[in-house]
């Protein structure tokens, strides 16, 4: 419907635009996991760290990126 189309963009503008506040290696990290599509392995092997690393990294920015769409809701 195009009420849902439109709160489907919406989203889509809150998520970018938090995603614009976070820093660079957060943005890194959530892009090739989840925009990128690629698996942890293939993310820490992107990024050249250990899979635990490429966790913990992913983690913390999906942590900053919660607080961020938090705080502009």
């Amino acid at each position: 419907s195009p009420e849902t189309a439109a709160l489907a963009s919406e989203d889509r503008e809150a998520l970018v635009a938090a995603l614009n506040r976070l820093e660079p290696r957060d943005r890194e990290v959530i892009g090739y996991r989840f925009l990128m599509g690629l698996s942890e392995a293939e993310t820490a092997e992107v990024l050249d760290v250990r899979l635990g690393t490429a966790k913990s990294r992913l983690s913390r920015a999906m942590g900053r990126l919660r607080t961020v769409l938090e705080e502009s809701a």
